[in-house]
């Protein structure tokens, strides 16, 4: 019969991994829903001054080296960001819609359901002055916008 320590170890561990499966781990990531100042606060300054005020912060993770780091965002409607000239280096690309949803499946497995609304995602990338790169992957699904934005150390 099983011992009362065996049961909490047991169910330590079904939690551990209900929230690894989810996307989120207690070390190095968080699944939000934060909004206005605290989605800017999270972010680079250069992408913050970009967002819309109603943008939803719904991931953020940062692996242990802190030489990457994803947010997952969403906002409504169906308007990709803004991008001014200024920003270093910065190009733009089409590319499948898996190269979003993919992730989006995997990081946020709630989002599944929902059907994008083109063939293609946006995928923008510049350079910060600290030498990083953030790239930008933006999809409309149903009638919503989502981007995966990551921030690469080079």
């Amino acid at each position: 019969m099983p011992t009362e320590r065996w049961m909490t170890a047991a169910g330590m561990g079904l939690v551990a991994f209900a929230l690894m499966l989810s996307g989120c781990s207690p070390r190095t990531a968080a699944s939000l829903e934060l909004v206005g100042r605290d989605v800017r606060s999270r972010v680079p300054e250069q992408l913050a001054a970009l967002l819309p005020d109603d943008v939803v912060l719904c991931l953020d993770e940062e692996r242990q080296d802190g030489e990457y780091r994803l947010w997952i965002l969403r906002g409504p409607g169906r308007e990709r960001l803004r991008f001014p000239a200024s920003l270093r280096g910065l190009e733009s690309h089409r590319r499948p819609t898996s190269a979003l949803t993919n992730l989006l499946a995997a990081r946020l497995p709630s989002l599944t359901a929902r059907s994008p609304s083109e063939s293609h995602c946006r995928f923008t990338h510049w350079r910060l002055p600290d030498g990083a790169e953030i790239q930008i992957r933006e999809v409309v699904l149903e009638a919503e916008w989502f981007a995966s934005v990551e921030r690469v150390a080079m």
